[in-house]
């Protein structure tokens, strides 16, 4: 499913052993409830949710806010949540310590290696995660 505006684009992956979220383009104020309406759509699966930001150009407070109250909520419910996020978004995130809240990673490979390090790995669909969410690494 695709959700967009004029400056981002969301799509959401519901695989059977992990949610994804992957968003491209810009996060900011105007746009953060494209965000959250996705997130919406897929966290009540209570599996490892992954937000793929390593689309995103820019991400400004209200994004970061989000962030936060998705991990928390997901700390809540004792649900996996990880980001992963291109080098400014991580740099963002560093400069506010945002790693000591929820893990941030380079790319989704490592996100979901580090969910199912983590626990017994569910049965796995048929192509990774790189498969599905277009990434080449």
């Amino acid at each position: 499913m695709k959700f967009r505006d004029d400056m981002l684009e969301v799509k959401v992956y519901q695989l059977s052993d992990m949610s994804v979220v992957a968003a491209s383009g810009e996060i900011d104020l105007s746009n953060i409830g494209v965000v959250e309406n996705a997130v919406s759509m897929v966290f009540d699966r209570d599996l490892p949710l992954l937000l793929d930001f390593t689309g995103l150009r820019y991400i400004d407070s209200t994004g970061l806010r989000v962030l936060t109250e998705i991990s928390d909520r997901c700390q809540m419910r004792q649900t996996p949540f990880a980001v992963a996020a291109d080098t400014a978004v991580r740099r963002i995130c560093g400069v506010l310590s945002l790693e000591t809240v929820f893990p941030i990673f380079p790319n989704p490979t490592l996100a979901r290696e580090y969910f199912f390090a983590r626990e017994p790995r569910p049965k796995a669909v048929s192509g990774g995660i790189d498969d599905i969410a277009g990434e080449d690494d």
